[in-house]
């Protein structure tokens, strides 16, 4: 997810790259929803590392212009 969301804080990635750049991690976000399921973290009943890591990188959509709506369990998450 890193790899494509860090370029969208670039001012100067073209509007063509930037839309790209999206799909991408849209396509990301549909796998790690999916990952995620119901449960409340992800690779067992335990907070880890991957969790503050997602939670990271889902606070990075707020500047990226990523609409999280179209993830509800990560919405949620």
């Amino acid at each position: 997810m890193h790899k494509q969301l860090a370029p969208l804080f670039n001012p100067q990635l073209a509007e063509e790259a930037k839309v790209a750049q999206r799909e991408k991690i849209g396509k990301r976000f549909d796998y790690v929803q999916k990952e995620l399921g119901s449960k409340t973290f992800l690779t067992g009943d335990a907070f880890t590392v991957a969790d503050a890591y997602l939670d990271n990188m889902l606070c990075w959509t707020g500047f990226t212009a990523i609409d999280l709506p179209k993830w509800p369990g990560l919405k949620a998450f």
